[in-house]
C-alpha cells in the first residue's frame, strides 16, 4: 500500500509543482511574502536564506503570485 492510499491523499503531497492556491497560509509564509514584497516595492535588494527544503522557492513563487 502506498502512502497516498494509506493517508487518503488525492494529489501528490510532495510535488515540486504545487499550485499556489493549494498552499496553506502559514504565518512564516505570510511573513516572508510581506517582507519580500516590501523590499520589492522599495526597489531594494532582498535575500532569502534557509535550509534545503525550507520553502524559499515556494515563498518566492507565492510572493510573485501576489
Amino acid at each position: 500500500m502506498s502512502y497516498k492510499t494509506f493517508f487518503g491523499f488525492q494529489k501528490e503531497p510532495f510535488a515540486q509543482d504545487v499550485q499556489l492556491d493549494d498552499l496553506y497560509p502559514l504565518p512564516g509564509l505570510q511573513a516572508v511574502t510581506e517582507r519580500f514584497l516590501y523590499a520589492l516595492n522599495l526597489g531594494a535588494v532582498s535575500i532569502i536564506t534557509g535550509d534545503v527544503g525550507s520553502g524559499k522557492s515556494t515563498a518566492l513563487r507565492h510572493a510573485a503570485g501576489k
